[in-house]
């Protein structure tokens, strides 16, 4: 399933107590909705401060493993850091 405008908002699991929302222009869901593909201005919030930014992420599985092999950037607090992968 494609979709366009995506907003994610989920608490976190355990007991962290945060939340996360993720933003992307569009998103694919896999087989058994447990595969998500991101593409275009793809961000993640989290409550706490954290922010991670990317143009593209494969998040796989139950853990949510991240695959991206462009660049991508955090920050939190003033302080940030960013890969420049190809």
């Amino acid at each position: 399933m494609k979709l366009f405008g995506l907003r994610i908002i989920a608490p976190e699991r355990g007991s962290g107590g945060r939340t996360f929302e993720v933003n992307a222009k569009e998103g694919h869901v896999g087989a058994k909705e447990s595969n998500f593909t991101l593409d275009g201005s793809v961000e993640l919030k989290a409550s706490d401060g954290l922010t991670a930014k990317t143009e593209h992420a494969d998040l796989r599985g139950e853990r949510r493993h991240r695959a991206d092999p462009g660049p991508a950037a955090l920050s939190r607090a003033g302080a940030s850091a960013a890969t420049a992968r190809a």
